[in-house]
């Protein structure tokens, strides 16, 4: 009966790969973690992401305005999540956190598979949300929150910038 042993790890891995598959996680955004598994789902849709530059326009007498490339302009990122109590989620729990996190003004890194998505962190710029299905009994079953991401840069302080200057100089 020495193969039983043997067996039953190897039934153990085979369970374990098994539970793997019907997990994945598709990526995160700080404490948020985007994910289809077998008893829950919390995903998005929709993702937009828009990038722009910033122009000065310089009038110019008798003639249409110059513009000079100033730099570039802060990232945006837009989507809609979904939250149901049939996909193992509160959907008041889970709009709770997300609201949370924008008036705390967190910036996260946003995470797409396995990848940051960015140079920078993200903050919740914004969150709406809609109530789409509320039971008999006044419990929320399904809501849907429109998400928009702005690009968060870290304001540089006249220390940090003194000592870059003074790096610079060396």
């Amino acid at each position: 009966m020495s193969f039983l042993p043997a067996a039953s790890a190897i039934y153990d891995e085979f369970m374990q790969s098994v539970r793997d598959m019907q997990k994945s996680e598709i990526g995160s955004l700080g404490p948020i973690v985007f994910e289809v598994s077998s008893q829950k789902i919390r995903t998005f849709k929709g993702l937009k992401r828009a990038t722009k530059a910033r122009y000065g326009s310089h009038e110019v007498i008798g003639s249409k305005p110059v513009l000079e490339f100033v730099g570039p302009d802060i990232e945006e990122i837009s989507f809609t999540m979904q939250f149901s109590a049939a996909w193992g989620l509160n959907p008041q729990d889970e709009t709770k956190k997300v609201r949370e996190i924008c008036k705390k003004g967190e910036a996260n890194y946003f995470v797409l598979n396995n990848q940051t998505v960015g140079e920078n962190p993200w903050i919740i710029e914004s969150v709406s949300e809609s109530v789409d299905v509320i039971d008999n009994n006044g419990r929320v079953i399904t809501t849907q929150i429109d998400v928009t991401l702005k690009e968060y840069i870290p304001a540089i302080t006249a220390e940090e910038e003194a000592s870059e200057e003074s790096e610079g100089s060396e």
